[in-house]
């Protein structure tokens, strides 16, 4: 075959003029990713510090609603407790419980004296037992001006001698504990709140101490156990904030390792998982499962000086 009628294969390049032509096309799609990236950034940006700004203002609310709903516990708290400390520190109740306590034969003698010279313990006895019914007047009287639900006062074994009640109820188990806690320390307790037939209530234990002539080495000789209904006050600390639907208020409480929510209108506690405490001891701030419904919800709360109880805002 000859040279001339040989032919030559078509070159495989691409050709300068066609690579030139799709530069301008790939700058333009990098100029354009560039572009998407940073208007995504800046609006993620301004999502960020929008939801920043709103959390902070959110805080801000909850801080003023639980200081004000904290504050106003603590003192209906504190009222109650100066209340019955001014009428357990009283001449008569003390020397009345301090006799009682040096009975030989504690509370049996007392409901049941034998007649014997003022000298004896039987005597003394009689005249303990005559003094009862002032001693309940005068305890009927100070929890209908209190506004408590009820008293009881005990030995120091937790047996009731004198009560508001028609009936002499004995304490229950756990307010037995709490009666042998303030005997032993000389320290008042306040027992958890409980739902109870007449609806929920707590109690406040406060030691009855001997008049200071007698030497008791400080031990109680008695203590009162005051029964406070707890509805009416706590829908008014846990009321709905005015004008704010989106705010609501719960209260928790401790109870051991246990935490419990009481909200408005309820009849039983319930039991609420994770309760996560800041520095101050105050339920920390966050999104979470709301603790009165099912719905995810900021909230925070701040702890009563005085109790286990938190009140808890949830937006």
């Amino acid at each position: 075959m000859s040279s001339s009628s040989a032919r030559i294969a078509p070159s495989p390049d691409v050709p300068e003029t066609t690579r030139s032509d799709r530069r301008p096309l790939w700058f333009g799609i990098f100029i354009t990713v560039v572009l998407i990236g940073a208007t995504f950034g800046l609006a993620y940006y301004q999502a960020s510090a929008s939801r920043k700004t709103m959390e902070t203002e959110i805080l801000q609310l909850h801080r003023n609603i639980c200081t004000e709903r904290t504050s106003t516990a603590d003192v209906w708290v504190l009222s109650m407790v100066e209340q019955i400390k001014r009428l357990v520190g009283s001449d008569i109740f003390q020397l009345f419980a301090s006799e009682v306590d040096k009975l030989p034969d504690g509370i049996p003698l007392l409901f049941a004296p034998k007649e014997s010279d003022s000298a004896t313990p039987q005597g003394n006895a009689a005249q303990l037992s005559a003094q009862l019914p002032l001693m309940r007047t005068l305890l009927s009287d100070f929890i209908a001006n209190a506004k408590f639900s009820e008293a009881r006062i005990v030995n120091t074994s937790g047996d009731p001698y004198i009560s508001t009640q028609a009936a002499m109820l004995p304490l229950s188990i756990s307010q037995k504990q709490f009666v042998a806690h303030v005997v032993r320390t000389g320290e008042m307790l306040y027992s958890p709140l409980e739902a109870r037939q007449e609806g929920i209530v707590f109690d406040l234990f406060v030691p009855i101490m001997p008049p200071q002539y007698e030497k008791q080495n400080n031990r109680p000789v008695a203590v009162i156990v005051v029964t406070q209904a707890a509805g009416q006050q706590l829908a008014s600390f846990l009321a709905p904030v005015v004008g704010d639907a989106s705010q609501r208020v719960c209260l928790v409480q401790r109870t051991g390792d246990v935490f419990q929510v009481v909200v408005p209108g309820m009849t039983t506690l319930r039991d609420v998982g994770h309760f996560p405490l800041d520095d101050s001891g105050g339920l920390e701030f966050s999104l979470r499962r709301s603790f009165i419904g099912d719905t995810d919800v900021y909230s925070s709360g701040f702890r009563l000086r005085v109790l286990n109880w938190w009140i808890v805002v949830e937006t």
